[in-house]
């Protein structure tokens, strides 16, 4: 809780903004970390997420720190599914409305850019933001500078190839923080603690496992799992996988990474087990 004595002032001590920070600090103390509030790995600070405080208090971006520091989280679960749910291209009812309102119509930015639309500055600004991720993603020559002296340090190699070995997994851990709020009845075992030995040719090895049932869950990420990678597409993937625990008498969930954050609709995933019709 935040001293009252750093808020003498009547306006600071009653007012909204003084209320809002002592719910805020209280959602810290009692809250699981993924879920509602994330830390900066740099100064070991609080926060819902670092979008804007890693630029201005450290001056670095997402990506750069996302490279420093593997598989840390830059935004809580809460705050992706609030702009999930404002997004307006989520609703249906308005997705069909700009359906039938452009109908037979031509786009209206076809063969244009946002170059023909904003001020010059504002128009690469929109460019980079769209051109973000894996394919096409262009960094300033300030940015490539900072990348390559971050990726020549012997420090950070060793922290990726720990990273890549290191359990729980940034996801796992999430899964694992959902668990533990709802007393689900499942036990990490990702660590290769817990194998199944049968009909298939390497040891199976779950995510988790239930505590009395033959029922597993194995969480994929859409990256290591996409058809880039694993040659099958996402459906077959997960086919792939329900089927390799299905010849040894396990039931396995595959959860993929995209579904945690909806807490409902993952809970009712992980119970549909409950059901013995599900069961193989």
């Amino acid at each position: 809780m935040v001293e009252e004595s750093k808020y003498k002032h009547p306006r600071l001590k009653h007012g909204r903004y003084y209320k809002e920070r002592l719910k805020r600090e209280q959602e810290f103390k009692d809250g699981v970390e993924g879920i509602n509030y994330v830390t900066c790995k740099i100064c070991n600070i609080k926060q819902f997420e670092l979008r804007t405080h890693l630029p201005i208090r450290h001056n670095i971006s997402e990506e750069e720190y996302k490279l420093k520091y593997p598989g840390a989280l830059t935004c809580r679960i809460k705050t992706r599914q609030k702009r999930i749910e404002n997004n307006c291209m989520n609703r249906p009812e308005i997705v069909e409305k700009i359906s039938i309102a452009m109908k037979g119509k031509p786009s209206p930015l076809k063969g244009k850019s946002y170059h023909d639309f904003m001020d010059e500055d504002k128009a690469i600004l929109r460019t980079q933001r769209i051109s973000k991720g894996n394919n096409g993603k262009h960094h300033t020559e300030e940015t490539k500078k900072r990348i390559s002296i971050i990726q020549s340090d012997p420090e950070f190699k060793k922290r990726v190839q720990k990273s890549l070995l290191e359990r729980p997994t940034s996801l796992e851990s999430q899964l694992i923080a959902i668990i533990q709020k709802y007393n689900l009845p499942f036990q990490y075992t990702g660590d290769k603690r817990f194998n199944i030995k049968g009909k298939s040719k390497q040891p199976l090895n779950p995510d988790f496992i239930h505590n009395s049932e033959q029922v597993c869950i194995d969480i994929n990420g859409s990256y290591w799992h996409s058809q880039n990678i694993t040659g099958r597409t996402r459906e077959e993937e997960e086919q792939h996988q329900i089927d390799s625990y299905a010849q040894n008498n396990w039931h396995c969930i595959v959860v993929w990474d995209y579904e945690l954050q909806d807490e409902e609709q993952l809970l009712n995933k992980l119970t549909k087990f409950e059901n013995r019709g599900d069961f193989v």
